[in-house]
């Protein structure tokens, strides 16, 4: 019985792919997630190792940082922190329980927080002061399933980076040569090390930091037509970055070889902006997927590696909003974005992506 169970989940994996590996067309399930007008201008997506998603998200309307559930049925939705105008900006991590992590600003007082669910209620902290408002900073948990956030300070214009050592938040400047550290995204090696992406505002030049047990090296990506937009970074298995961003309007693409960046135009903007609000993933043959939006038709797209070329199609046509995207992966290589739309009301909307023939996962 149990052999015949792998055999038909393998060849459920298997639906949907054509001859030579391309994949199919995705169907996309679209839901309104959270509708009570609430401007969610940025939100993080995440699913449980069951296939279950998970939203932070800032909540215009009161002002609050929200999480939602799914429960199989519906989503459930939660306030987090509502202490002042917080919310803003958030970033999501589950730990190896499958509790929530969420970075996010203080925008009353111009503070990096973070909120933690223990199992019976959520936590809050103040990691650091002095931060831009706009700026997000970006949470990854590391091998201990530690927090570790980058952001960018706005009182110096610097990007830096803080670890919580179990009893308090360290904290040091990653860079400082500028305006840097705008729209930065943060990943956890192998070994623990961090890799921050981020975009230095005067030369417009993507750059990335990397810590190497000493001290952190820092390397120019792109340099002089990268937008001001975000950067999206995630570490393959070789612990090689992966770096999705915005350039001359076009939605970008860089990887690490291991000796020399190589750069990629991924959509290019022949017809109108693109690459707008992008978020990255790998899948489990580190092939990086990319979702995004366009700036005159409110697309909101997929970009998907398929280990010879991209693959691009259209999510949801549907007045979506150029804020942030959130992209994540389930198990079975699925894509989940969490995303805003506007149609007279703005609304939290979510988008999950099968193959034609495939069977629904729990969401």
């Amino acid at each position: 019985m149990r052999r015949c169970a792998l055999l038909l989940a393998v060849s459920i994996l298997l639906v949907g792919l054509c001859p030579g590996g391309v994949r199919a067309a995705l169907v996309w399930s679209l839901q309104t997630v959270h509708d009570a007008n609430i401007t969610p201008y940025w939100s993080s997506i995440a699913v449980t190792p069951a296939g279950t998603a998970r939203i932070a998200y800032f909540c215009g309307g009161t002002q609050d940082l929200n999480y939602a559930s799914w429960n199989g049925a519906g989503w459930d939705i939660e306030t987090v922190d509502s202490a002042g105008n917080v919310g803003r900006l958030p970033s999501l991590a589950l730990d190896g329980s499958g509790h929530p992590h969420i970075s996010y600003i203080d925008n009353s007082n111009l503070r990096v927080k973070y909120a933690a669910f223990d199992g019976t209620g959520w936590g809050t902290q103040t990691v650091d002061t002095c931060v831009s408002r706009n700026e997000p900073p970006s949470l990854a948990l590391d091998t201990g399933g530690w927090p570790r956030i980058a952001y960018c300070d706005e009182g110096n214009l610097d990007l830096k980076y803080a670890a919580w050592n179990g009893t308090s938040w360290d904290t040091e400047t990653v860079d400082s040569a500028g305006s840097v550290g705008t729209y930065c995204s943060l990943a956890m090696s192998s070994d623990g090390s961090p890799h921050i992406s981020y975009r230095e505002k005067p030369n417009a030049d993507l750059k990335c930091a990397a810590w190497n047990g000493a001290a952190w090296t820092v390397q120019t990506v792109d340099s002089g037509t990268v937008d001001a937009d975000a950067t999206s970074l995630a570490l393959d298995a070789n612990d090689y970055a992966h770096i999705a961003y915005r350039a001359n309007s076009n939605l970008c693409y860089a990887t690490w070889n291991g000796t020399a960046w190589q750069l990629q135009i991924v959509d290019d903007s022949s017809t109108e902006t693109v690459g707008k609000a992008c978020s990255l993933a790998l899948d489990s043959s580190d092939h990086p997927c990319i979702s995004y939006t366009t700036h005159d038709t409110e697309d909101l797209k997929y970009a998907a590696w398929n280990g010879t070329a991209w693959e691009v199609e259209i999510a949801d046509a549907h007045s979506v909003i150029t804020s942030r995207t959130g992209l994540c992966l389930d198990a079975w290589n699925y894509p989940r974005i969490s995303y805003c739309v506007d149609t007279g009301n703005r609304v939290l909307a979510y988008a999950a992506g099968h193959t034609p023939l495939a069977v629904r996962w729990p969401r």
